[in-house]
């Protein structure tokens, strides 16, 4: 290869330092190499071995490469082909000893991009080589971008032209097959062009033709009439967008003037999309939502429509009727609703909709409470209807909510009277009575704490007879006096009193303050006979538990079932206890006649022996005192037999009531002088023998 004079040193021109790799296994003529380059402003970088030459260029970008025909691992030549290999873009220079001609062809071969021969003086040739093998490389490597971009740039252009041309068909097969009609016209409003499958429906057989203008295209001969006005309001500059009725048909028009690219007005360009079907859908919704609207304003029900894709919640206007929402309180979403529902009540209200969603179902009932704007609760009647798509998809549920809260309300209460009245003749007394009249209001409102109190007409005080509260025990008879309970017997009207109603009563000098405070006092009369005899109570110590006027509606509405109850329970056992003491007095009299024979005869048997015995002392003396005591208890029997022989039912009847005593020890024996003990009757003064007279 010809030798070339050195070109200018790289880096005197301003642009950054090249970067050479020297490999040569020889050190000396490698230090010369590195010494040239550097000199010319190069970063040079050296390897002896083939592998460490590998290694520095897969870890380093090299402008060029430097390459002596002896290493230390391998030949130059199999290094070369090696790097040519991996690196095709960066020039690889080979240096050939001076008798080397075979060995340069053999590199050239093997992917050198030049060579140079190792004269004494290489090394001063070797800078302007390298440059200019890089500089051309880099001219290689901009010619190659460049054509590469220019064939990118080609091919785009095609794409493009090729989508144009595509989307041009494409539009234009869409015209001719959409209900929509694209124009445009001149100044004179002549028909310019005319497209779009919409002009196959209009009932004109001139629809095809060019040059005429709109007035012969439609057979309209006014400026005024649509859709020429339309036209001249486009050529005077406005965008028009318009509704037209035309040949029984509807269309929703949008016309714009149409410019030059300089921008003076040439004509009008016009669109028109046939909505006759939508039209028609929409009229068939609007007359079914105002069916629905007034559907809903005809029932008290409340109303309404779930979207289950959004969670968006319609509701009708009762709902504020029957909730006291305002209209700017209630959010329109599902989950606004179920944040609404009683805690008891909501994972079963919402596992009930989600499982029948699931399932496929389509209609959906339920129970629950729903929490008014007050904080109290409603018992609804929910049914809703679930609506599918044409896959089978649920996306909207419809239904009514019918408020139920006063039919169950009357339900509980009338439940509650008939419970009241089983207690009466089901309880055995009268504290299993009041037990039961406890649970009966504890199902109709917050009773946890409740009392019953009597009155004693005859000594003027109250009793107490059944008493639970949190705050303090059950009181012992009193004495009337100024308190709640004595307002409302003394009344004889129900009375709710709230904190407020309790300073207006305290401060009219009504009532007096009685007990631990409570936040709301409901008390009613017990009537019997058209007089009151007691009251029934429930209070509350909690400001999150209160009671209202329904509340003391209901009790005193109890109240007079419980004065019932009471009554009858009274009466029951006023009547067990005269059945009692009948029976018992029946019974004496069973018993007195029962032993009347078989006592006289032994009252016979024992005189006689009375005399024997007596006979018996005159003649021994001696005998024991067993004998004389036995003597004794012979009498004893007699009179014993005889006072038996006169019992009378009166008797008996005395002796049941008269209290047993135990005697100290019925195992001694019994003595003469214990006759006193077995028979204190006999000793009294003026006994004539009988026990029971």
């Amino acid at each position: 290869m010809a030798q070339t004079t050195p070109s200018a040193v790289a880096g005197t021109t301003g642009e950054p330092p090249f970067a050479v790799l020297v490999v040569d296994g020889n050190e000396e003529h490698q230090i010369l190499s590195v010494a040239a380059l550097t000199r010319s402003g190069c970063l040079v970088r050296t390897a002896a071995s083939g592998k460490q030459a590998l290694q520095l260029a897969m870890g380093n970008r090299f402008d060029a490469v430097v390459i002596g025909s002896k290493l230390r691992d391998a030949t130059g030549i199999e290094v070369l082909r090696l790097l040519a290999d991996r690196f095709p873009s960066t020039p690889m220079i080979f240096v050939v000893p001076p008798d080397g001609e075979e060995a340069a062809l053999q590199a050239m071969r093997s992917g050198a991009t030049s060579y140079i021969v190792k004269t004494p003086r290489y090394t001063e040739l070797l800078p302007a080589i390298v440059e200019e093998h890089i500089r051309e490389a880099a001219n290689r490597r901009r010619l190659a971008e460049t054509e590469q971009t220019q064939a990118q740039a080609l091919t785009e252009r095609n794409t493009a032209e090729q989508r144009l041309s595509q989307s041009q068909n494409r539009l234009r097969m869409i015209l001719q097959q959409a209900p929509v009609l694209v124009w445009s016209t001149d100044k004179e409003l002549r028909v310019t062009s005319a497209m779009g499958g919409g002009f196959r429906t209009l009932d004109t057989v001139r629809s095809g033709e060019r040059g005429l203008t709109l007035f012969e295209y439609f057979n309209i001969p006014d400026d005024d009439l649509e859709p020429i006005a339309s036209h001249r309001r486009a050529l005077a500059g406005e965008g028009v967008a318009t509704q037209i009725d035309w040949q029984g048909r509807t269309y929703d028009v949008h016309i714009e003037p149409l410019r030059s690219p300089e921008g003076p007005i040439l004509g009008t360009i016009g669109v028109a999309f046939d909505v006759s079907e939508r039209m028609r859908t929409e009229e068939t919704l609007r007359r079914s939502e105002e069916r629905f609207r007034l559907l809903g304003r005809a029932t008290n029900d409340v109303v309404w429509d779930w979207d289950l894709q959004t969670d968006g919640l319609w509701v009708n206007e009762n709902v504020s009727k029957v909730f006291g929402f305002p209209p700017e309180e209630i959010e329109p979403t599902g989950a606004w609703w179920t944040e609404h529902l009683h805690p008891e009540d909501q994972e079963r209200v919402v596992m009930s909709i989600d499982q029948l969603v699931r399932s496929g179902g389509s209609v959906w009932t339920s129970e629950y409470r729903f929490r008014r704007r007050d904080g109290t609760y409603a018992t609804l009647v929910d049914r809703g209807y679930i609506l599918h798509d044409s896959t089978g998809h649920p996306v909207r549920v419809i239904g009514s909510a019918m408020d139920v809260s006063q039919k169950r309300k009357t339900e509980a209460i009338q439940s509650a009277v008939y419970r009241i009245s089983e207690a009466a003749n089901s309880a055995k007394d009268l504290p299993e009575l009041y037990g039961q009249i406890h649970k009966v209001v504890g199902g109709l409102m917050p009773a946890t704490n409740f009392y019953i109190a009597l009155y004693d007409d005859q000594a003027e005080a109250l009793d107490f007879p059944y008493f639970v509260d949190e705050e303090e025990s059950a009181p012992s008879r009193q004495p009337l006096g100024r308190g709640l309970t004595e307002y409302v017997l003394r009344t004889g009207r129900p009375l709710l009193a709230s904190p407020e109603v309790f300073a207006d009563l305290l401060r009219d000098g009504e009532v007096v303050s009685v007990g631990p405070p409570s936040v709301d006092w409901v008390g009613a009369p017990l009537v019997s006979q058209g007089k009151p005899v007691g009251v029934i109570v429930v209070q509350s110590y909690a400001e999150g538990v209160r009671f209202d006027e329904e509340d003391k509606r209901v009790l005193n509405f109890v109240s007079e079932q419980v004065a019932m109850a009471i009554d009858r329970k009274r009466a029951q056992e006023r009547l067990l206890d005269a059945e009692r003491l009948a029976t018992m007095g029946q019974l004496a009299g069973f018993i007195a006649h029962e032993l009347n024979t078989p006592l006289t005869t032994i009252s016979l048997l024992t005189s006689a022996a009375s005399k024997r015995v007596t006979d018996l002392r005159t003649e021994a003396s001696s005998s024991t005192r067993e004998t004389r005591c036995s003597g004794e208890l012979l009498t004893l029997l007699l009179w014993t037999g005889s006072d038996l022989v006169a019992l009378t039912p009166e008797a008996c009847l005395r002796v049941a009531r008269t209290p047993i005593r135990p005697w100290s020890n019925p195992a001694r024996k019994v003595s003469c002088s214990d006759e006193k003990t077995l028979s204190p009757e006999l000793h009294r003064p003026g006994a004539t023998g009988s026990l029971f007279r």
